[in-house]
């Protein structure tokens, strides 16, 4: 037993890496994996340009989301697109930006457009509180979030960390809500709360005629 604590760290002590960097580094959760994967060698890039050199065919689809494909030439002007929004609204290198999103597309429209401009996001599902705690340990003014965010945790959220802007975006965004199933539907409105966050400072991604994403 004592060995094993010596060996795990703790859910804090890896929270605490993490925004130092430190867990970036050491990678304890490799510690898991088999030998050939904690030794596999990583290619000294971004992933963007990992992606560019590894797609041969730019018009094939990369992303199935719902009825919508995406090849990486739409990607690629998409991510190019966000990165400028992102600048313009104040976000710049070396910033650290709270992204709490699902397994949606925008996810890496976000994750590829803040390496684009030297950001990165940091990234969280966990209880309100938790999440409050590392939107002010980032000391970003900027979240993005689904627009199921409650008014409740909005309010939370302004009133205990720098956040200035909330970027609200709905997981319909960049699909075909036709062709979801009823159950998948179900599972999302039920997320949505009787009052939902409204503060006039937030923007409301939920249109594919967004000019954010």
């Amino acid at each position: 037993m004592k060995k094993y604590q010596k060996d795990v760290a703790t859910d804090s002590d890896i929270c605490c890496d993490f925004f130092s960097d430190k867990a970036s580094k050491q990678r304890p959760w490799m510690n898991n994996y088999p030998d050939e994967m904690r030794n596999m060698k990583v290619p000294d890039c971004s992933l963007f340009e990992f992606l560019k050199d590894h797609i041969r065919d730019e018009q094939s689809a990369i992303i199935h989301y719902y009825g919508c494909d995406y090849n990486f030439k739409e990607i690629k002007k998409k991510v190019g697109d966000t990165a400028m929004a992102m600048c313009a609204i104040g976000i710049k290198q070396g910033d650290k930006i709270p992204v709490f999103l699902q397994a949606v597309p925008e996810f890496l429209l976000l994750l590829l457009a803040a390496e684009k401009i030297g950001a990165v996001i940091v990234c969280r599902d966990d209880t309100p509180q938790n999440c409050a705690d590392a939107i002010k340990k980032t000391g970003s003014k900027f979240l993005f979030t689904h627009d199921f965010l409650s008014k409740e945790d909005e309010k939370l959220y302004f009133e205990t960390t720098n956040l200035e802007k909330i970027i609200t975006i709905s997981p319909y965004h960049m699909a075909d809500k036709e062709s979801m199933s009823d159950h998948i539907i179900k599972s999302i409105e039920e997320r949505y709360p009787e009052q939902k966050a409204d503060n006039q400072a937030n923007l409301t991604i939920n249109s594919a005629k967004s000019p954010l994403l």
